[in-house]
């Protein structure tokens, strides 16, 4: 896993976790 330093690469992570968790 790449580690939590990037800010879009956590917005990314946010976002399809959302949309995973809203499907």
């Amino acid at each position: 896993m790449r580690r939590w330093d990037d800010s879009s690469t956590v917005l990314l992570e946010l976002e399809w976790g959302a949309s995973v968790f809203l499907l």
